[in-house]
């Protein structure tokens, strides 16, 4: 290959020489000149920042103090545990498995009455967006459920119902039906699960999610975190829904 070739290479390092013997002679000098102007710009940068963090760790901090209080009146305390269960269960069930396992924080755990309860928040992580919600966890080995899930009926739901995608109902029970898409393979076992005070109760409470496999009951309002003030009434409300299982 001639040397000539290589010309266009001998420009930009030229091009690029010019670059840094401008920056040297001007951009330089000037720093040095004003140093004390641009360490004070650097200091008040920093207290910005700070000025609007700070707060925010504040609040944060106040917000898991109200937490351990609420959770404490209620027999739940503060974990150092990662995880409510072992990875290899959770995995079992379709609200860890869905996308990215995510984050897990604000995690509460104790035993009340039959349950063993578990209070977290969870960041689930799905492509490009992520969703956060309040999940509550009740494990009781009088629970012996087969795999099913409910949550509230969407509009793509009655999509793929009139194109033969059927979900549990009950026939007796329109009003549940219409509320709630119930799914799981084992249906017989779904139905003998779902007694009559259970579909009562969702029948006239709406808006819950819940997924049950084994001795273990899931219970959320999707896309819902519950703040501190609220975790008392949502324990409430979630252990009459797990009562109603056993």
């Amino acid at each position: 290959m001639e040397p000539e070739s290589f010309s266009w290479l001998d420009n930009i390092f030229s091009w690029l020489d010019n670059i840094f013997s401008w920056l040297e002679e001007n951009f330089f000098s000037w720093l040095s000149e004003n140093i004390w102007l641009v360490i004070v710009l650097v200091i008040l940068t920093l207290l910005v920042i700070g000025a609007s963090i700070i707060p925010l760790i504040r609040k944060g901090r106040e917000q898991q103090q109200k937490l351990k209080e609420v959770g404490a009146s209620i027999g739940l305390f503060m974990s150092s545990k990662d995880l409510p269960a072992p990875l290899k269960e959770l995995r079992k069930f379709k609200l860890f498995s869905d996308g990215v396992l995510g984050f897990i924080s604000s995690l509460m755990q104790g035993s009340k009455g039959s349950f063993d309860v578990a209070i977290f928040d969870q960041q689930l992580k799905k492509r490009d967006s992520s969703e956060f919600q309040t999940v509550i966890l009740f494990q009781s080995d009088q629970l012996n459920l087969p795999h099913f899930r409910l949550f509230p009926v969407k509009i793509y739901h009655k999509i793929a119902s009139a194109i033969g995608y059927e979900d549990i109902n009950f026939d007796s029970f329109p009003k549940f039906s219409s509320q709630y898409y119930l799914k799981g393979t084992e249906e017989e076992k779904i139905r003998n699960v779902f007694k009559t005070n259970i579909l009562l109760y969702f029948e006239n409470h709406t808006g819950w999610s819940i997924e049950g496999l084994g001795t273990r009951l899931f219970i959320y309002r999707k896309g819902n975190t519950i703040p501190p003030e609220e975790i008392r009434e949502f324990y409430e409300q979630t252990h009459t829904i797990a009562q109603a299982f056993l």
